[in-house]
């Protein structure tokens, strides 16, 4: 069997019978190219109990100081995301095996518009940097085909969506007591607070419900409920059924994955300017200004129009998880 290096910056829980993460797409890319390889893990590490997980059956966790008991022999790079951990780690590794590692870098998202939020124009010419450092070394594989600089024809488009999705979907409506949910980290990148804002401005009262990170326990809104993390599939389900219209306020997305939840539970999205790409061909899905008025009318819109809109939906091709782990396999062969 071929051996793959797999490099993440995210935090990775070790056992002797699972590896486990809050990051439920790393442990998806885990699954796809264990069918093809043995994975050797260069991660984060943590001791917290973690939401989900995964059998580690040909999967090793690798470091600086076991690599050699390993004797890796001819392997392949797969990078999750360019960020100066992972470069560290890629290139203090290259001169351990002293080899010319070959492989991939997958960018799942648009980096400069995230370090540019994150840092302003600092950190767009770090990101520009830490790009430029590792595009002569690994190939690019993204989300998109184009994001800001890059222009590639591997494009890989994240989903996690199994057949369970499809299953017993919801179509009630009460007009009188819209609920609205937000389900993503709670950072200033993914529009959170910007979002808080626009709820405190708003003279109509719909209830709100926050899920997916950590609780904040200093935001207090009558009409906000905040549940954090959620660790399972049908959780997930139940949290978008359980919830009208999804609304995702990012200031920057490649291809969310939260798109296709709400896509396929028939639950109609808005979207802000910033990501208009986000809306693609998909029906059910729209793009306001970042501002109350607006947003207050595109929820009016939803809510008189509910119904057809969710026929539409219906129509909707959905990316799913066994297309994600097969593209995957077919890009890095």
């Amino acid at each position: 069997m071929k051996n793959i290096i797999l490099i993440s910056n995210d935090k990775i829980k070790f056992s002797d019978k699972s590896v486990s993460s809050n990051f439920n797409d790393t442990l998806n890319i885990i699954s796809a190219l264990k069918k093809k390889f043995r994975i050797f893990l260069i991660s984060r590490e943590t001791t917290q109990k973690q939401s989900f997980k995964t059998n580690s059956n040909k999967i090793f966790k690798l470091s600086f100081s076991n690599y050699k008991k390993f004797n890796i022999k001819n392997p392949r790079v797969f990078m999750v995301s360019v960020t100066p951990r992972n470069l560290l780690n890629f290139f203090y590794l290259s001169f351990l095996l002293r080899k010319k590692l070959k492989g991939f870098v997958y960018l799942r998202s648009d980096g400069f518009k995230e370090y540019n939020i994150k840092f302003g124009i600092i950190g767009y010419f770090f990101y520009f940097l830490l790009l430029n450092l590792i595009k002569s070394k690994l190939k690019i594989i993204s989300v998109k085909s184009k994001l800001t600089k890059i222009h590639t024809r591997r494009q890989l488009i994240p989903s996690e969506i199994s057949g369970n999705w499809f299953r017993k979907r919801k179509f009630k409506f009460n007009k009188k007591k819209i609920k609205i949910l937000y389900f993503g980290r709670f950072k200033k990148e993914k529009g959170f607070f910007s979002l808080i804002q626009l709820i405190r401005k708003m003279k109509t009262e719909y209830n709100f419900t926050f899920a997916g990170d950590e609780i904040h326990k200093d935001i207090k809104l009558k009409n906000l409920s905040i549940i954090g993390r959620i660790s399972s599939e049908k959780k997930i389900i139940s949290l978008y059924d359980n919830n009208d219209i999804f609304v995702l306020p990012s200031y920057t997305e490649g291809c969310p994955k939260v798109v296709h939840e709400s896509i396929s539970r028939i639950r109609p999205i808005i979207i802000f300017d910033d990501i208009f790409h986000v809306k693609n061909t998909y029906k059910g899905i729209f793009c306001c200004e970042r501002n109350v008025f607006d947003f207050q009318k595109k929820i009016k819109y939803i809510s008189t129009n509910y119904k057809n809109i969710q026929k539409k939906m219906l129509k909707n091709k959905i990316h799913t998880k066994k297309d994600f782990q097969k593209n995957i396999l077919n890009l890095i062969k």
